[in-house]
């Protein structure tokens, strides 16, 4: 079909897909609560400290694709999905990829053979994520935070904080997600007697956004300050309703 640019108007973008991640216990599903019309996927089967309108619990990696593929395909008034956590979908796939191919574990094959097939199904998850977000629901994805070693070939090794899943899988996430936040507690440090560092914080918890050697972080919003309060609000006040939309989308309403 030849597309005549005369006719056509600016498309709606559509919500975000984001990713919070951060140590256990800092407030990473309070936050998410926050977010509006959510369908919460807890796959870690939490007790929340809030009650969510619609929770489900996937037992299973073809279980959570089965939602998914429901809340993509079937019309429904949700308008968040709140996956909780990545960590989770991680080894739910390991679990499913070693099953289909009959591997005891994702490292037997040769050549890392494993590794190559599940990223092949992080790549298919995506994909339900993204039909999903087309339709105009955010994605709100909760992940832990480990301490990984960086091996830079300019600068010295150093440590990161970084989202708990493997490295390929988590480069993609920090490439396709449009905001990666770090979730923390502002934290000072004070030398008491002049040998130890000791730590103290006046609580204030808090989202890091901008990309920093020290931790995993990213947003496609450059207004945006490095860090946010940690909650829902803070981070969608940058993210307004966009009403422009082309012809033929009219049409069909």
């Amino acid at each position: 079909m030849a597309i005549n640019l005369a006719e056509l108007q600016k498309t709606t973008q559509h919500p975000p897909i984001i990713v919070l991640h951060g140590h256990e216990g800092i407030g990473k599903s309070t936050t998410a609560n926050g977010f509006p019309g959510a369908y919460w996927l807890n796959l870690e089967n939490s007790t929340y400290d809030f009650d969510p309108n619609m929770v489900q619990v996937p037992k299973s990696y073809s279980e959570l694709l089965d939602h998914l593929s429901a809340l993509a395909e079937q019309q429904h008034n949700f308008k968040t999905v709140i996956i909780d956590t990545l960590d989770k979908v991680e080894i739910m796939m390991t679990e499913y990829v070693c099953a289909q191919n009959g591997w005891k574990s994702i490292s037997d094959p040769d050549y890392g053979k494993g590794y190559g097939k599940r990223s092949a199904e992080f790549q298919n998850f995506w994909n339900h994520i993204k039909a999903i977000n087309d339709r105009g629901i955010a994605i709100v994805i909760i992940a832990h935070t480990m301490i990984t070693e960086i091996k830079d070939p300019i600068l010295p090794t150093y440590d990161r904080h970084t989202i708990n899943i493997y490295k390929t899988e988590n480069a993609f996430i920090r490439r396709e997600a449009d905001l990666v936040g770090y979730c923390m507690i502002e934290t000072y440090t004070s030398s008491a007697d002049g040998t130890r560092n000791l730590a103290t914080t006046a609580g204030r918890r808090v989202i890091k956004v901008k990309p920093h050697p020290a931790y995993d972080a990213k947003t496609r919003k450059a207004a945006m300050p490095d860090e946010l309060d940690m909650s829902a609000g803070a981070i969608l006040q940058y993210y307004k309703p966009n009403r422009t939309q082309n012809k033929e989308t009219k049409k069909e309403e």
